[in-house]
């Protein structure tokens, strides 16, 4: 009951994914890897039936389809959405409607057959779809980086000279409210502050 649509390996001998892929494409992460021996549940797993690929048939293909009421719906995500762009767009990283649509999209589907916690959907195209476009040298993405923190999180670190080391103490990252997303950005601040060069990709 998994379809995986493409994988690639993301290391020393391939290049990065273009904008334009990144744009059409959900990216997810497989790096979690747990050593131990895993050990048989004792439960049967039943088969899938009249199970067929008509599922994979869009809800909506542009966003002329969305009423008032599904935008109304997903409003409070789609403000932060923007102000996330905006973020972006200091460092020429920033999106257009293709991404802004297919995140809608996502939004009002996990709405419409209550998936899953609002912010844990906000949170995986975050992840999905917003962080891996974000990779760089230059002061501007680490700027990048500290200022979407500040806005995921509600911090105020800043985003100018900053120090990585400024963060000790100052992150309960046990109660962060897109733990995804603030764990990733920590990560590409910690490689940033490393080797002044950082990427969503490990």
């Amino acid at each position: 009951n998994l379809y995986l649509i493409g994988t690639v390996n993301m290391d020393e001998t391939t290049h990065a994914f273009s904008k334009k892929v990144l744009d059409r494409a959900n990216s997810i992460e497989m790096n979690d890897v747990d050593l131990n021996w895993t050990k048989s549940n004792g439960k049967t797993v039943e088969k899938l039936e009249n199970i067929s690929n008509a599922i994979f048939q869009t809800v909506y293909l542009n966003s002329a389809e969305l009423n008032e009421a599904n935008k109304t719906s997903i409003s409070e995500e789609m403000n932060l959405l923007q102000q996330i762009n905006k973020i972006l767009e200091n460092a020429d990283l920033h999106f257009a409607y293709r991404v802004r649509d297919e995140i809608a999209f996502y939004l009002i589907i996990n709405k419409s057959y209550k998936l899953i916690n609002t912010n844990a959907a906000f949170d995986f195209q975050l992840v999905q779809k917003i962080l891996p476009r974000i990779h760089g040298s230059s002061d501007r993405v680490q700027t990048v980086l500290v200022e979407l923190l500040n806005l995921l999180e509600g911090k105020d670190f800043r985003s100018s000279n900053f120090e990585f080391s400024i963060l000790n103490g100052k992150m309960d990252m046990n109660n962060l409210k897109y733990k995804r997303a603030s764990k990733k950005i920590i990560f590409m601040l910690k490689r940033f502050d490393d080797d002044r060069f950082t990427s969503f990709w490990l």
